[in-house]
């Protein structure tokens, strides 16, 4: 028994310090403006093509420099037009990647359509972002740390706390106690950010959408949650000591920013922000 609580304590060292690191090295990069961010957000699609494969067992190795090709081609589609060109050329190849699925009983096609979307479309979002609103750089950090801290606190508050399990059949860890206190922290630090983001609502209608960011981003968690029971894996990866793949680490947060873009194209005069 010591010998597991031991074992334990390393783990949540190792994720504190792993943690620490990452959270000063993003600081840097938002420091840094919108070319680091792009930067880095063309190597994480390179990282996440090439975990995707990985989870999905594609035997082709050029799969995951298709999908990276096909993102990055999209990507340059979506900076040079505030239009919808690079999602609408995104949605048409993983169309084609459903379509060719359905003709064939082996469903890589599938899985790789998803992969398409789930890397994709997060990715155009954020080019988008940065390209075509005043306060892309702090709204991207906005959205960051609400689904960090939504991620962390719900960690540590359920196994505080413990209790009804919120869907043990897809993630065991996790409890309606980390859930609703999770919710409740990140929309209280997301706030913060209300005075800084030009906005056009107030700080309570702010910190409630701060609250449907905290949302989905749990809805993302559990999305690849059971893609990985799925595929039977525990992590996405091991890249990141003491928390798995970047998948494991990025779930929430590649989730909801594709929904948050849409939100602001369809209604920016409701929800935020000021274009360029």
């Amino acid at each position: 028994m010591m010998t597991l609580d031991l074992e334990k304590f390393s783990d949540l060292q190792k994720r504190i310090a792993s943690g620490f690191i990452m959270i000063t090295l993003l600081g840097l990069i938002f420091w840094g403006g919108m070319w680091p961010l792009k930067i880095l957000v063309l190597f994480l699609v390179g990282a996440l093509s090439f975990e995707w494969a990985k989870i999905c067992k594609f035997s082709l190795k050029a799969v995951p420099f298709l999908i990276m090709i096909l993102i990055y081609a999209a990507g340059y589609a979506t900076s040079v037009s505030r239009s919808t060109l690079g999602v609408g050329v995104l949605l048409c190849l993983a169309s084609l990647g459903v379509f060719l699925s359905w003709l064939s009983w082996y469903r890589r096609f599938l899985w790789f359509t998803l992969g398409l979307l789930y890397i994709g479309l997060p990715c155009l979002s954020i080019f988008w972002l940065l390209d075509h609103l005043e306060d892309g750089v702090l709204i991207l950090a906005w959205v960051v740390s609400v689904a960090a801290v939504n991620d962390m606190t719900a960690y540590f508050i359920g196994n505080w706390l413990k209790g009804p399990k919120l869907m043990e059949a897809i993630s065991p860890s996790k409890t309606w106690s980390g859930f609703f206190g999770g919710l409740i922290c990140s929309s209280l630090m997301g706030g913060l950010f209300y005075f800084f983001i030009q906005s056009n609502i107030s700080l309570q209608q702010f910190m409630g959408l701060c609250a449907v960011v905290a949302l989905f981003s749990t809805i993302g968690d559990l999305c690849e949650s059971k893609i990985k029971r799925v595929h039977k894996i525990k992590d996405s990866g091991d890249i990141i000591p003491g928390h798995g793949g970047l998948f494991d680490r990025l779930d929430g947060f590649l989730f909801v920013v594709p929904f948050l873009t849409l939100a602001i194209f369809l209604w920016p005069q409701i929800v935020l922000f000021t274009w360029k």
